[in-house]
């Protein structure tokens, strides 16, 4: 596999692993919770706490805004760490209000979303969860960009007149 480590993995990979781990703890989520957000195995986890595996640039960078802490930090150590007394958990539902008010396009989505569905616990479940017609990517991620935003509303606009491909 292309991510594999050899057998021994170098220091700065296991402090990778280690890094991932703290930070993961300190928002209070088990390997599980956390891999299930992240749309990896639990397994996938194990292995980057354990330096047997390292994620992508591009998983580091998401990881990082998730577990609240810089991806230098992830990565060297470097920057500061985070005082965790200063986050606290947020609950999966009370994530997607958070992320709504902080970011009106995604608000903007959601509502579309809602009347697609026409039920609210439908359209929350879309927004979060991996979907197939955008190549297995999380609608609340792609709104992140102009461009992802547009293939969201593409995809909800496709769902509403019934085009499913």
């Amino acid at each position: 596999m292309k991510n594999e480590l050899p057998k021994v993995a170098t220091e700065a990979q296991q402090e990778l692993g280690e890094r991932i781990r703290v930070a993961r703890k300190a928002t209070g989520l088990t390997a599980e919770e956390f891999a299930r957000r992240f749309g990896v195995t639990s397994k996938t986890v194990r292995d980057w706490e354990k330096a047997r595996r390292v994620p992508r640039a591009n998983q580091i960078v998401m990881m990082a805004g998730m577990l609240n802490v810089t991806a230098p930090w992830l990565l060297e150590g470097r920057e500061y760490e985070p005082d965790w007394h200063e986050y606290e958990y947020v609950d999966e539902n009370d994530y997607l209000e958070i992320e709504l008010e902080r970011r009106p396009l995604l608000k903007e989505l959601y509502e579309k979303a809602k009347e697609v569905f026409q039920n609210e616990s439908k359209a929350k479940e879309w927004i979060v969860s991996p979907a197939l017609a955008l190549s297995g990517q999380k609608p609340i991620d792609l709104v992140a960009t102009e461009h992802g935003a547009e293939m969201v509303e593409d995809v909800l606009t496709r769902l509403e007149y019934g085009v499913y491909t």
